[in-house]
This record gives C-alpha cells, sequence and structure tokens, in this order.
C-alpha cells in the first residue's frame, strides 16, 4: 500500500499523535471524527486517531473549530467506552478548557517545535 506524507496540519498532528502508540505496538487508525461519531452537527472534516487496544480516541481540534461543537461527540463516544483527548493548539488551551469544562475528556495541548509536533502534559478541563 502507497502512503503519502501529511500535508495539513492537522493530518501532521494525527500523524504525530500516532507515534507513541505505535512506538508500544498499538495499532492506530487516523480517520475522521464523523466516522467515528455520526451525530448531527459534528465539524466536517475533524481527524483523529483510534487506538482500539486501549479504547483511546484522540481528536485534532482545527482552527475555526470551537471546542463547544466537539461535546456532544464526546460524550457519546464516552458512553460507548473511549477514553478522549483533544489535541489543541497551545494557543487555544484556554478556550479549550473553557469549552470542554464537564464534558468527559482531557486535553493536550500541542505546538510546532521547528519542523515536528510537540506536546505537553494531558490535561483536565
Amino acid at each position: 500500500m502507497l502512503t503519502y506524507p501529511p500535508v495539513t496540519l492537522s493530518e501532521r498532528v494525527a500523524d504525530a499523535a500516532c507515534g507513541p502508540h505505535e512506538a508500544r505496538l498499538q495499532s492506530t487508525e487516523d480517520t475522521v471524527l464523523a466516522a467515528m461519531s455520526p451525530l448531527p452537527g459534528v465539524p466536517v472534516g475533524v481527524r483523529c486517531v483510534t487506538v482500539a487496544a486501549t479504547m483511546t480516541i484522540e481528536i485534532v481540534l482545527p482552527n475555526g473549530t470551537a471546542p463547544s461543537a466537539l461535546a456532544s461527540s464526546i460524550t457519546t463516544l464516552a458512553e460507548d467506552g473511549w477514553s478522549v483527548i483533544v489535541l489543541t493548539p497551545s494557543e487555544r488551551c484556554g478556550e479549550a478548557h473553557a469549552g470542554l469544562r464537564g464534558v468527559p475528556c482531557r486535553i493536550q495541548q500541542w505546538w510546532m517545535d521547528d519542523d515536528d509536533v510537540a506536546f505537553g502534559p494531558i490535561e483536565i478541563p
């Protein structure tokens, strides 16, 4: 199978999020949130990484999407047994905390370090 390098910033973040899981020999899948949570109003094209072995899903918060727009999908996924982490650009971390307070998820900020995606600690909104 031919694979292509990530093109968008969200794809780069999703690709970087796969690394630690794959280092532990856990299979990952890079997909879109609408495929995992086909609810009305799910923002189109939101990338996510799933790790079936640990029932973890990491959702990449794209620019232009309010964190609160993910709340119903996150709640549904959590009710289905998924542990949800929202990967948030560092400059939007405060907005993510406010918009996801009380939602069953955790937040992990990311930023660009030269040409690499770097991640901060996982936090509770």
